[in-house]
């Protein structure tokens, strides 16, 4: 890349130097174009796939929550509706002759 040749054949005079010197420069500068390019190409794309996977985990979380608060508001439902069985049962055992005594009294009250 910075050599001219085999050192068989070399610049003599100071105009080929400077050539050969701009030419060996201008090899130096465009491998490092190539090479930074390709190194902020590979930055940018690590970082938007950095970046993306941050967001799938948030989304995670935030339905994670959702899901931990529908278990929730599902297991209260599941304790309202065995408290409303509850007065079912009552009467069940009403039919059976236990809950006469009980509305009898329910009643006097009222």
């Amino acid at each position: 890349m910075t050599t001219v040749g085999y050192g068989d054949h070399y610049p003599v005079t100071a105009a080929g130097r400077l050539v050969a010197f701009g030419l060996m420069i201008g090899g130096i500068a465009l491998l490092d174009t190539v090479t930074a390019t390709l190194a902020s190409w590979l930055v940018e794309t690590v970082a938007a796939e950095k970046e993306q996977a941050e967001d799938l985990q948030i989304m995670v979380r935030r339905l994670e929550d959702k899901i931990d608060r529908l278990a929730a508001e599902s297991q209260r439902g599941l304790a309202r509706v065995d408290r409303a069985r509850i007065p079912l049962a009552f009467l069940s055992s009403a039919r059976d002759g236990e809950g006469s005594r009980c509305q009898a009294r329910c009643s006097a009250r009222d």
